[in-house]
């Protein structure tokens, strides 16, 4: 995608309405249409002129939401290079939608970015005012053009994987901005202390502490500076305060985020200078390992292990392993212990033959639910063989078919304890499952992330 921008100004909120000491909006230029052999936005016919428009109103959200996604695509470009296509599975371009009705949530289904607008006493929340909830969701579309294997993966650890990696490039959509960089450096600890980049999505946390109080799992903003430490997400809460690590996957998802923060903070600290130029790199290598992560990792339980395996090995192999320590430190501090040596190599292209294999077993979900009885959900069975130099023997491992069948019900307890599966009521934006006939089976498949 071109960088190229037309003369017409936009005002522009760069990271969220209520992040503090962030820079507040701005005018800058909005982006040209979108050209070439690129994934694409489609946007709604009669959108209104750039201009400069006051917050609140329509035409300011839909240019909000269109510069914040097309700068989640230049964000992701910096680190790996434009975005080829979105999912097999989107048809063409994927719709930004400012305003899908009343609502304090985002969604991505493989149709749209959709963004909602929820009124109050207090005035109105648009989801899609925040440059932080709008790249956290193109960040879905992102790892679903990536690895569209995990979408209907009903492991605990995978959803939670594709909620961390929107959470990762909403802080590389922000440390892509020279602006934001600068505003942060100024403040006391800069990384290294609680800041407006690494917490995320204040104004619509704020409105759900207001609107369904203090102890809803989403009533504060999500930190990726934090302390949580690796448990088996089976072994947790399905849901618990802001506060309390759980094995829901918004929540879990917050250790691999810190894994991937501290990797970016390690790798900054290691820089000879401090400056803007000198974050936005380190900014850089910490995305593209991350994305190379994610594009190679191997398809099994543990995917934080396997993706911050994969991001030691692609280390190795782009920088010379110049960022091993600070990657193992990093995931160390979370509990994970990456124990990969440089010299074992997984090539991306024998990764994707694994990802393309698609198998899948069945694990029921009778017992869990009435309308669940006679359902199964699908887990990945993992692929793969070791040699003396790398993957390169497909075998099929069935060691850990007793803890998966345990982790997928175990997730969709939390389906259910967040009443996030259908029966009958799919188009609630708080749904993100529901149960289709596949054959002759019976199958819990995702919907949308949200």
């Amino acid at each position: 995608m071109t960088a190229t921008k037309p003369a017409g100004n936009i005002d522009f909120i760069p990271n969220d309405p209520l992040a503090e000491s962030a820079d507040p909006m701005r005018v800058e230029s909005a982006h040209r249409e979108q050209v070439g052999q690129v994934a694409r936005f489609r946007f709604r016919a009669g959108a209104p002129a750039s201009n400069t428009y006051r917050p609140g109103t329509m035409e300011f959200l839909h240019w909000q939401s269109r510069e914040a996604a097309l700068d989640t695509l230049d964000a992701f470009a910096a680190c790996a290079g434009p975005l080829e296509a979105w999912a097999p599975d989107v048809r063409g371009q994927l719709e930004v939608v400012p305003n899908a009705g009343d609502d304090l949530n985002a969604s991505y289904d493989r149709r749209s970015l959709s963004f909602f607008v929820s009124r109050n006493a207090d005035g109105a929340i648009c989801s899609g005012a925040s440059t932080d909830v709008v790249s956290h969701e193109t960040g879905h579309a992102i790892l679903d053009s990536l690895r569209p294997d995990l979408w209907n993966s009903a492991l605990p650890e995978h959803a939670a994987f594709h909620e961390a990696f929107g959470d990762c490039m909403a802080i590389l959509v922000a440390l892509n901005d020279g602006e934001t960089r600068l505003a942060l450096l100024r403040q006391p600890g800069g990384l290294d202390a609680e800041n407006f980049v690494e917490s995320l999505a204040e104004e619509l946390s704020d409105a759900v502490r207001r609107t369904l109080g203090p102890a809803h799992p989403a009533s504060r903003p999500r930190h990726a500076l934090n302390s949580f430490r690796w448990e088996l997400p089976s072994r947790l809460p399905t849901t618990g305060g802001p506060d309390v690590l759980t094995g829901e996957v918004h929540s879990f998802a917050r250790i691999f985020t810190g894994c991937f923060y501290d990797t970016l903070r390690n790798i900054f600290a290691a820089q000879s200078g401090r400056t803007s130029e000198d974050l936005g790199n380190a900014a850089r290598i910490a995305g593209k390992l991350l994305i190379d992560g994610a594009r190679s990792a191997l398809e099994r339980p543990r995917l934080f292990e396997e993706a911050g395996t994969a991001m030691l090995v692609a280390d190795q192999a782009v920088n010379a392993g110049r960022n091993l320590a600070a990657i193992r430190e990093a995931f160390d501090a979370h509990g994970i212990v990456l124990s990969v040596t440089p010299g074992i190599h997984r090539t991306l292209a024998f990764a994707d033959l694994l990802h393309k294999l698609s198998l899948t077993r069945q694990v029921s979900l009778s017992g869990l639910h009435p309308m669940l009885d006679g359902v199964v959900a699908e887990a990945p069975v993992f692929v793969g063989g070791e040699s003396g130099i790398g993957y390169s023997v497909i075998d099929v491992d069935s060691s850990e078919t007793p803890a998966i069948e345990e982790e997928v019900r175990f997730f969709v307890q939390t389906l259910l304890a967040r009443e996030a599966i259908g029966f009958g009521s799919e188009q609630m934006q708080n749904v993100t499952h529901t149960v289709r006939l596949v054959g002759a089976m019976r199958v819990l498949q995702r919907l949308r992330f949200q």
